[in-house]
Formats: structure tokens, C-alpha cells, sequence
């Protein structure tokens, strides 16, 4: 794989992680009858995420797994969900 194909990856491995965030979200909100239209937000707490704190796996990270506001650990299903996502559709962009 040469250096030509690395943003396209990187790219569809960023759309894979978003639309895996996006789905989660999904899955979450429909049960509780929750609008799909609302703004992010930490599950224990309530607090709405700031725009930086929506980007798929980094946040995550440099948040260190925690609510910024309550500090109570994120489910660790959604970077994983976020990273399988990713991977996924970049496999599909491949093949």
C-alpha cells in the first residue's frame, strides 16, 4: 500500500468511525424514545458535549475515558464500536 492510498484510507476510516458514532447514538436514544435530533450529551450526567468532544476515538482518548464534567468512565463500547466501524468500511473501500 503506497503513501497515494494513505489519505483516502485514513479519510474512509474517519467516515466508518462517524457514521459507527452516529449509529450508536441510534441505538441508544430509540429505545428510551429519545429525539435523534438533540444534541450529544454524557449519559450519567446530562452535561452537552462540546464540539471537540463529538470527534470519534480521539476524544475519547484525550479525555482519557471520562466525562469531562463528572468525571464517571465512558462505556468502552463506543470507541471500540467507533474503531470497528472504521475498519470495516475501509475494508469494504479495498475490496
Amino acid at each position: 500500500m503506497g503513501r497515494a492510498l494513505l489519505l483516502p484510507i485514513l479519510s474512509v476510516f474517519s467516515l466508518g468511525s462517524c457514521l459507527s458514532s452516529f449509529l450508536m447514538v441510534v441505538v441508544y436514544r430509540l429505545p428510551r424514545q429519545e429525539s435523534l435530533g438533540g444534541r450529544s450529551h454524557c449519559e450519567h450526567c446530562g452535561k452537552v458535549l462540546t464540539p471537540w468532544q463529538l470527534i470519534p476515538i480521539w476524544s475519547f482518548l484525550f479525555l482519557k475515558g471520562k466525562c469531562r464534567n463528572c468525571l464517571v468512565p465512558i462505556n468502552r463500547k463506543y470507541p471500540i464500536s467507533e474503531i470497528v466501524g472504521g475498519i470495516l468500511l475501509v475494508i469494504l473501500y479495498i475490496f
